[in-house]
């Protein structure tokens, strides 16, 4: 009887110890795999104050143009995430397209107009590049147009942003952990110089729920670039969350509220501006992630 009673006992023990040790923690495994396709879905509003009423000799476009002036921003885009087999070197290819997008701006609560998307400075083919055997990510177009050597650093750490790969690649959090993720850029502007700018983004992994890894997110920004021998600066804060796919191994929902300050100093005074906004992505597969 003890017999039977111990050995029950300790398959109780060993199937409750089994859920709680598999959701301790989360490997993310974020960079891209060949053969797969995925749909991004991007909405944003974006809410800015601009001040230039300070700003003695600011151009303007209208006589009439009063500061400070209330801007808003409303954009949807649908984009195409594919990846090809690998190729005979380890590499394969990887392409964004967009399918479609929309965006709509307001200024001092006036009339809601549309505006240009980014297909339409870009065309469809937003970007195509090569993921080599090591990992290393080499741009080949933005838009059709081939990219600058140069660019080339600045394009991928851009494109992890956006779509989450990369950064967090092999990577445990621990329940309740917060893992920072640096990412320093340095992004050449024609004719003006280089800006720099200072990511951080912070991951902390609040639960773990059907499969589905929980994470509250934060982020730290600072942005300067000399024009004419004055400082251009930008800060920004921002808090979100992250849902992550523990089986297909991507991000299925992401959101961030983000604020931003611009000090643009100008002669006989500067432009300030300040900015809210609220962005979407959500990614889903559009072939079975075999893992």
């Amino acid at each position: 009887m003890f017999s039977v009673l111990s050995r029950g006992l300790l398959l109780t023990a060993a199937l409750l110890s089994l859920p709680v040790s598999a959701q301790d923690t989360v490997l993310l495994k974020m960079s891209l795999s060949p053969d797969t396709a995925f749909r991004l879905s991007q909405t944003s509003v974006n809410d800015m104050v601009m001040d230039a009423s300070k700003a003695g000799h600011l151009p303007r476009n209208d006589e009439n143009q009063q500061f400070p002036m209330h801007i808003q921003q409303k954009a949807e885009q649908v984009s195409r995430l594919e990846t090809s087999a690998v190729d005979a070197d380890g590499s394969f290819l990887v392409s964004m397209t967009i399918e479609s997008g929309t965006s709509s701006v307001s200024v001092n609560e006036g009339f809601w107009t549309e505006q240009p998307g980014l297909s339409d400075y870009l065309g469809q083919a937003m970007m195509e590049a090569r993921i080599l055997s090591n990992g290393e990510m080499q741009f080949i177009s933005v838009g059709g147009q081939p990219v600058p050597p140069e660019m080339e650093a600045m394009m991928a750490s851009l494109f992890e942003q956006f779509t989450g790969t990369g950064m967090l690649d092999d990577v445990e959090v621990a329940l309740g952990q917060t893992v920072p993720v640096r990412l320093p850029m340095t992004v050449p502007v024609a004719e003006l110089g280089n800006m720099e700018i200072e990511i951080i983004m912070y991951y902390t992994l609040n639960s773990i729920e059907n499969g589905l890894g929980n994470f509250g997110i934060g982020m730290d920004m600072q942005m300067s670039m000399e024009i004419q021998e004055s400082l251009v600066t930008v800060t920004a804060k921002g808090d979100g969350r992250m849902v992550y796919d523990i089986a297909g191994e991507y991000t299925p929902y992401s959101d961030i509220d983000m604020t931003m300050n611009f000090n643009i100093p100008v002669e006989k005074g500067g432009v300030t501006m300040a900015l809210n906004s609220h962005t979407v992505v959500e990614m889903a597969p559009l072939m079975p992630v075999e893992n």
